[in-house]
């Protein structure tokens, strides 16, 4: 059974040798992380002669992508509260993205794109050392040795597993799980996902708290943890809701276990005063956090809008072997792990265990965002295989084996990382959309900025070009997320037919007064989609044209009733 007792906290044995190294390898990676990103920004210099591209400022993700800065633009244009720009449909709106919205207001003036791109990176790169910061601080609530501390953090920020061994199967209709599942892993998050570095940095430093509340006997030391504690788990909540409740769930049945570990104790050496004091500590810590849990679940099930969007937002888990092949190399190691944890662990050590079993449990859960629930199980992977390799180093058990392990464990981590910096440079270099769009279509764009009733007006497009739309204009457009923009797929075959050459004025009439639509773009991808020739028409003037779009304004005076 684990003792009631958290052992004396190995953090405080930190040097500060150590954290200048986590320092400069945490600079060092998210240096690492900006080459891509520099590549394609210099290709999108004007001095630049090829620069006929404008770069959209992601390598992956890129229709996220254009939605964060589409929210970091609604809030540059002074909006708090989250109503999607990819929908046509009336919005109440709700308390969420809340740091793009915050970033957003950093920016103004010209050159906006470009501005809320820059702000996003220099984000990305601040969220990212943050959450490297965080991580390091809690493997030093496991690991003692700072040479394991060191390898548990790159294998947690750079590694990945072994899901890469698909690429070499050029049949193979899977992408490994590294490329696509931020909370699988953590670098693609260090890469392009700053909320998610964000949310993660803030959920390890409530748990460093809450391991810190039952580590002290001070209460008015349980007092600071405790506000700590409610303070990181409200911000990784605001910054990531996924996250605040995964973690309630966590502390949770961490809770539950060591009642039942107590009340198996013999009776003179339970000490329920302590336990029950804690709880009140957790409970009250929690009350910020839980309250925005809920004020979001009930927005998310009441209002019409958000009950589309979380319906629309699937992302399934993954097919067990992907785990398997990604994460199956570290298995013995993590059965080492758990074992040493089982025979002299604690309830620090408990959490881990506990947490992996909530992990494997939530991601059979059968909800919309199934493979958000895995949030954090690599970390836990890391820390029990580390704990177990720390432990054989200890006792000296073949120093010349554990080394080799250690660089094993470095060199099959590693590449995923690498193929993902390699891609994105490749991607820079030889510019394409969707990843950078042509340079006369971002003005065009931009060009509704300057439109009095341009703004916030709702745009008709094309998927494609109404993706991109929202992150150069305030304006909001009838499709352009899969997730967003409400019953897309129909939509999207409305939108189709609007632009067919034989589609009748009667129901393009009915369209643009369902959608109450003010301007429709007419660019390469619309005229993909028909030989429909707006300029043709009576109740369509153009407002703006170059040589490979053009913006027709609605007259609906025009229009027969």
């Amino acid at each position: 059974m684990f003792k009631s007792r958290f052992i004396e906290p190995s953090h405080k044995l930190i040097s500060s040798s150590e954290w200048r190294w986590v320092f400069v390898y945490a600079v060092l990676v998210m240096m690492l992380t900006l080459i891509p990103y520099m590549i394609a920004f210099q290709k999108a210099l004007p001095q630049d002669q090829a620069a006929s591209w404008r770069f959209s400022g992601f390598f992956f993700g890129v229709e996220d992508g254009n939605s964060y800065i589409a929210k970091m633009r609604r809030g540059m244009e002074g909006e708090w509260l989250f109503r999607s720009p990819y929908s046509s449909m009336e919005q109440k709106g709700v308390l969420a993205f809340l740091p793009y919205y915050l970033l957003g207001k950093l920016a103004g003036g010209g050159a906006s794109h470009e501005q809320l791109v820059v702000l996003f990176h220099w984000f990305r790169f601040g969220a990212g050392i943050f959450c490297i910061f965080a991580t390091y601080r809690l493997i030093c609530d496991y690991l003692t040795q700072s040479i394991w501390r060191q390898v548990a953090l790159v294998l947690i920020t750079l590694g990945g597993g072994l899901g890469w061994v698909v690429l070499f199967f050029p049949n193979s209709q899977v992408l490994p799980l590294e490329f696509y599942s931020p909370e699988a892993f953590g670098f693609l998050s260090l890469y392009g996902l700053p909320h998610l570095s964000l949310a993660r940095a803030f959920m390890l430093l409530a748990i460093i708290e809450y391991i810190s509340l039952w580590e002290d006997k001070e209460t008015s030391q349980k007092i600071v943890y405790s506000w700590r504690l409610s303070c990181f788990w409200l911000c990784a909540g605001l910054s990531q809701p996924i996250h605040a409740a995964i973690l309630s769930i966590l502390i949770a049945i961490h809770l539950v276990f060591i009642g039942i570990g107590k009340f198996l104790q013999k009776s003179q050496s339970r000490d329920w005063k302590g336990f029950w004091r804690n709880i009140i500590f957790v409970f009250m810590a929690s009350s910020p956090a839980l309250a925005l849990v809920t004020y979001t679940g009930i927005r998310f099930l009441t209002d019409p809008y958000l009950k589309i969007w979380a319906a629309q937002n699937r992302l399934p888990a993954a097919p067990i072997s992907l785990y398997l092949l990604s994460y199956g190399w570290l298995i013995p190691f993590v059965f080492g792990g758990i074992n040493k944890v089982l025979r002299d662990g604690t309830d620090k050590h408990l959490l881990l265990l506990v947490w992996l079993c909530v992990a494997l449990t939530l991601i059979l859960t059968p909800i919309s965002i199934q493979r958000r629930l895995i949030e954090g199980v690599w970390v836990v992977i890391v820390l029990l295989s580390t704990t177990f390799l720390e432990s054989l180093d200890r006792i000296q058990f073949k120093p010349m084996l554990l080394r080799g392990l250690r660089s094993l464990l470095l060199f099959c981590a590693l590449p995923p990382s690498l193929l993902l910096i390699w891609g994105g440079s490749r991607n820079a270099i030889s510019p394409k959309s969707p990843i950078f769009i042509p340079e006369q279509d971002a003005i065009g764009y931009e060009t509704l900025n300057r439109f009095e009733i341009g703004k916030d007006a709702i745009v008709l497009a094309s998927y494609e070009t109404s993706n991109a739309l929202p992150a150069y204009a305030f304006v909001r457009v009838v499709i352009g997320h899969g997730p967003e923009s409400p019953f897309v797929d129909r939509l999207s075959e409305k939108v189709r037919e609007f632009y067919q050459e034989q589609a009748p004025n009667v129901f393009r009439w009915d369209f643009i007064r369902q959608h109450q639509i003010q301007y429709v773009i007419w660019g390469e991808n619309e005229k993909n989609l028909g030989a429909w020739q707006p300029a043709l028409e009576t109740y369509l003037k153009a407002v703006y044209e170059n040589e490979g779009l053009v913006i027709f304004e609605v007259d609906w005076t025009k229009m027969e009733n």
